[in-house]
């Protein structure tokens, strides 16, 4: 991977500071409030957005995009089992499929500990519920 850095990134620094200074001395001769704004300009160019562009290299190669995670829930098999509510469910809580407790949902209704629902959908971080009455 080959990289380009910036040439005389000191010399195009000093430059620039110059002008900086030079014009901040200009707007101190016309008002004080604006040379203030000028100096202040001067020292954020200086210790803020100058070093990172004088020493910033270039690729010329694309970063790699992140690993994706998958798009499929690992709990597809398990719609249209029953499941008991172990953790009240207002609208998010626990349920108990064989010996796992997983994060469930069941859109706006509240679903109290014990009853026993129907999973009718899977996402990645847990089900959607129904209960017997269509809750």
């Amino acid at each position: 991977m080959s990289k380009n850095k910036i040439v005389n990134g000191h010399l195009l620094g000093a430059i620039v500071d110059f002008c900086a200074l030079t014009f901040a001395v200009f707007l101190f001769r016309i008002h004080w409030l604006l040379g203030t704004i000028g100096v202040v300009v001067f020292f954020g160019l200086t210790c803020g957005v100058l070093p990172g562009t004088m020493f910033r290299e270039l690729d010329e190669e694309p970063l790699p995009t992140p690993p994706q995670h998958p798009k499929v829930s690992p709990y597809t098999h398990l719609v249209g089992t029953q499941a008991e509510v172990v953790a009240e469910i207002k609208p998010q809580g626990l349920v108990q499929v064989g010996d796992k407790r997983i994060s469930a949902k069941s859109g706006l209704r509240m679903i109290e500990v014990g009853t026993v629902v129907t999973i009718v959908g899977a996402e990645l971080t847990g089900f959607l519920l129904e209960t017997k009455n269509g809750a």
